[in-house]
């Protein structure tokens, strides 16, 4: 059992169920400290979860709880959708997702609305949290693996990821949720070559979106993209002592 100052249980789960299903993880004034615990199968059972994916799944968190969905067991898609409520230290089971994801990215719309984007397939959906329903979104028009997802001004979500088939970054797409679902194709100007994949996405208060994390090719550098001028740049350097690999 973990707790911190305040003595609430905080943990990130990792479904793993024939590894280390959870990861533990307690965040504190001081720092953070970090704890690995297996669980018997009987434990998976009672939370539903002994047959849950263990990889290529997709996550988000709401100003609630902690989603997860799809992903593969033993090398299958699946459907899983899970609900982690980390204060109340409940786990949910929730309806399965309309069809089978892996290798996608999950964004929560405040204040109802988780949408799902990429992966295996074109399809984009979206949860509507306080009805548990599904509803459906225009498909992409370029299949994207784990793209980085970003919603600007609570409205425009923008998907980023390279090229699959041409290992190449000049062009995303993004979509405007308040209009008739379709997403729009935006060719952008690079100012050097994009050396990174599997990276995420933050939205500055600066107004430019930042790539984050992710594998790099021979570089350290921050890239962002600059919606203004419509042009992606490098903007920083990274910190050397906080090394990511894959999505932050």
């Amino acid at each position: 059992k973990l707790e911190d100052e305040n003595k609430e249980i905080y943990f990130d789960p990792v479904l793993k169920p024939f590894e280390n299903p959870f990861r533990i993880l307690v965040f504190s004034p001081k720092g953070f400290t970090a704890s690995f615990q297996k669980y018997p199968l009987n434990t998976l059972k009672k939370y539903g979860l002994e047959t849950f994916s263990d990889s290529a799944s997709a996550y988000c968190n709401t100003d609630k709880a902690l989603y997860i969905s799809g992903g593969k067991n033993r090398g299958k898609g699946t459907k899983d959708f899970l609900r982690v409520c980390s204060l109340k230290l409940t786990i949910e089971r929730l309806p399965d997702i309309t069809i089978k994801k892996e290798n996608h990215s999950m964004i929560y719309i405040p204040k109802n609305y988780i949408y799902f984007v990429g992966g295996n397939s074109k399809d984009t959906f979206f949860y509507d949290t306080s009805s548990n329903l599904f509803g459906d979104w225009a498909p992409l028009r370029q299949e994207k693996i784990s793209p980085a997802l970003a919603l600007v001004n609570n409205r425009f979500l923008y998907a980023f990821s390279e090229q699959k088939e041409k290992k190449k970054f000049d062009f995303f797409e993004k979509t405007d949720l308040k209009k008739i679902p379709e997403w729009e194709k935006i060719t952008v100007k690079v100012i050097e070559p994009f050396p990174m994949h599997n990276f995420g996405a933050a939205v500055g208060n600066d107004g430019k979106v930042y790539f984050l994390g992710g594998r790099r090719d021979k570089t350290e550098k921050i890239y962002c993209y600059n919606i203004i001028k419509n042009i992606i740049e490098p903007c920083g350097q990274e910190n050397s002592s906080l090394k990511i690999s894959d999505k932050s």
